[in-house]
């Protein structure tokens, strides 16, 4: 089948809680995979008073129930949304708060609970959290902000345990992390220029890393593994504004391979720059990835940018291929301006839903007439 990309950047839109909005009159290129459908305005009474920057989301398997970790304003915690179909608009159901002094960051699902990580409680700092594909395991990581040491715990239960990552006091500051089903954990750690890479075995987890390049060349800040075929790791480099796929499962000659650990062992990788050639990728910014139930379709939030890349691969070969045919950017939506920050896709639809800081919304897109995220 043929292979797009497309870059969507969508206008703010916005003016009364929980309503699925409708995007402003234009017309969507055909081509373009994902299309903007409205938003979901965090709060109470249109704006609420004091902002509430929404930042991870999760959406809840059971039901389809979306959840934002809500990091500023007076009620930092989670906002949970549900849609109702009968009125065409989006209902909260649920609104969780926690200590005044918190900061959540991110929310994930463990086996039908919702999960959030703090990143400023006056403990640790830089957080991020993920579940697995099954929504079986959850893996967070952050930054203790009495000594800077970054930890991570990768759990099946709601109790985290938390390890140190890397040598035992290296200081750094997670941005995103990423999680399988079989207890292979990935946290992007810019500052170090890798991402750790958490294997569990039956002796405990063995924490190492995958590099692009030398030390200092790169910053990865985002990581999603692939839902239907775990050993392909999705991972953004905000240095350079490039998209690499990652086969764990396949080591390769150097020549053959991008990221290599400390071992010296190469990994199959493909790669692509976010934008087109009139774009200075190094100004993407990207902060969250997410990919389609059906793993065809790759979605990279841009908040330098303010949009999202749609990548969609081709897999059938046995190394699969990425092409651009064309970049858009979409007028009228809801992400321009928004400072979009978190990802999330609703497994059983295909539904994404992209959290913008500065709007306090949630973008909804869907996928356009004749692509299909699921099947």
């Amino acid at each position: 089948r043929t292979t797009i990309k497309a870059t969507l950047g969508l206008a703010a839109a916005a003016t009364m809680t929980g309503v699925l909005l409708a995007p402003a009159a234009s017309a969507t290129p055909a081509e373009n995979p994902l299309q903007y459908t409205g938003s979901i305005l965090i709060g109470e009474g249109g704006y609420p008073a004091q902002a509430t920057n929404p930042q991870g989301l999760a959406v809840n398997p059971a039901n389809g129930s979306v959840t934002a970790a809500i990091h500023d304003g007076a009620n930092k915690g989670f906002y949970n949304y549900r849609y109702d179909a009968a009125t065409d608009s989006w209902v909260a159901t649920a609104q969780g708060s926690i200590q005044p002094s918190a900061h959540p960051a991110g929310a994930a699902y463990l086996n039908g609970l919702v999960a959030t990580i703090d990143d400023a409680d006056g403990l640790a700092t830089g957080g991020s959290i993920a579940s697995s594909p099954d929504g079986q395991v959850i893996l967070q990581a952050n930054q203790l902000t009495k000594n800077g040491t970054a930890q991570y715990s990768m759990s099946t239960t709601m109790k985290p345990s938390f390890h140190n990552l890397g040598d035992p006091g290296a200081q750094g500051t997670p941005t995103d992390v990423a999680v399988t089903d079989d207890l292979n954990g990935f946290v992007a750690m810019p500052g170090w220029g890798n991402v750790e890479w958490i294997q569990h075995t039956p002796h405990g987890d063995r924490t190492h890393y995958l590099a692009v390049g030398e030390p200092g060349t790169t910053a990865p800040t985002a990581v999603a593994v692939n839902p239907q075929f775990q050993d392909l790791l999705y991972v953004a480099d905000a240095q350079t504004g490039t998209l690499y796929e990652v086969d764990t499962a396949t080591p390769v000659a150097p020549a053959d391979g991008t990221f290599h650990d400390e071992d010296g062992t190469y990994y199959a990788t493909k790669s692509m720059t976010l934008g087109d050639s009139a774009s200075d990728s190094t100004t993407a910014a990207p902060t969250a990835i997410a990919l389609s139930p059906n793993g065809e379709y790759v979605f990279v939030v841009n908040s330098g940018w303010d949009n999202v890349t749609v990548i969609d691969l081709d897999l059938s070969g046995s190394q699969g291929s990425w092409q651009r045919s064309f970049t858009e950017t979409v007028p009228g939506g809801g992400i321009q301006g928004g400072d979009p920050s978190g990802i999330a896709v609703d497994p059983n639809n295909g539904t994404v839903y992209v959290s913008n800081s500065n709007h306090d919304t949630i973008a909804v897109l869907k996928a356009a007439d004749g692509v299909n995220f699921i099947g």
